[in-house]
């Protein structure tokens, strides 16, 4: 990545923001940050607010006032729309978030839509399922899971720690959602997208996968941990992405199964 130039700015900060898009002048802003843990949401609810509503109101502030025609692609959530079994989720399904990363991120999917609406910007909501890389974070389930696991194989731990293994989620690999993320720009229209696989797993799917890539075996002692669980929780998704599909030909590359082998395999 010798053709990458780092840049460095608070994007909760406006005046950090503004003078960094004036000067970097970039032909398109994706907001992929903020505090991305809705476990620590609970704890940090303030802080998740500001780094994911807040700025984003001023990146998409600064675009408007800069009047560049930059291209702003916001990462919402699938968080958003809360605890709604058994319904097919898409764009226009309702929003009931139950936790503070949910509300702010439906904060800013609303801000997004506002100035698309009212300003003319070029901005898309990018309503992200559960994506996985290797490089997530220790705090992550994910990297919970092939820590525990690696412990158990090596001897170290007698029984894997987890909270509710009945959760369901549609689950994407990071590569995938970057692919699809580029896919927008090249659209006339701004709009929102649902992207997902449409595929709803539970959470000890993903964990027999990682322990068979591993060489364990199936029968895995488990023990619940009530210190994971939240406050408020989502037992199940649903995601129809299917009009993100038909604009852009896009369909996930790597399968269920192997997001479980890449994860587990991985060298990091």
């Amino acid at each position: 990545q010798d053709s990458v130039e780092m840049e460095f700015m608070s994007p909760s900060d406006f005046r950090s923001v503004y003078t960094t898009l004036e000067r970097v002048r970039p032909d398109a802003v994706y907001f992929l940050a903020g505090q991305s843990s809705v476990g620590a949401s609970f704890q940090q609810p303030y802080e998740t607010l500001e780094s994911i509503a807040v700025a984003a109101q001023n990146i998409l502030e600064a675009i408007r006032l800069l009047g560049r025609g930059t291209v702003f692609v916001n990462s919402a959530s699938s968080d958003m729309f809360g605890n709604q079994r058994g319904v097919s989720l898409d764009e226009n399904s309702s929003m009931r978030p139950v936790s503070p990363y949910g509300v702010a991120k439906m904060a800013s999917y609303w801000t997004t839509v506002q100035y698309r609406e009212a300003f003319g910007l070029k901005a898309f909501n990018a309503i992200l399922s559960n994506h996985e890389s290797p490089l997530r974070g220790d705090n992550f389930v994910s990297r919970k899971i092939i820590r525990q696991l690696q412990e158990l194989k090596e001897g170290s731990r007698l029984s894997l720690e987890f909270g509710n293994l009945a959760v369901e989620r549609d689950w994407l690999w990071a590569g995938d959602v970057a692919e699809a993320l580029s896919l927008l720009l090249p659209l006339s229209d701004a709009t929102d997208f649902v992207i997902a696989s449409g595929e709803t797993h539970t959470l000890s799917e993903l964990v027999a996968g990682c322990a068979t890539a591993l060489g364990l075996g199936s029968d895995i002692p488990i023990e619940e941990d009530p210190s994971a669980a939240r406050p408020s929780d989502i037992p199940s998704v649903s995601l129809n992405p299917q009009k993100f599909m038909n604009a852009t030909g896009w369909k996930p590359r790597v399968t269920f199964e192997e997001i479980t082998q890449k994860l587990a395999l991985a060298q990091v």
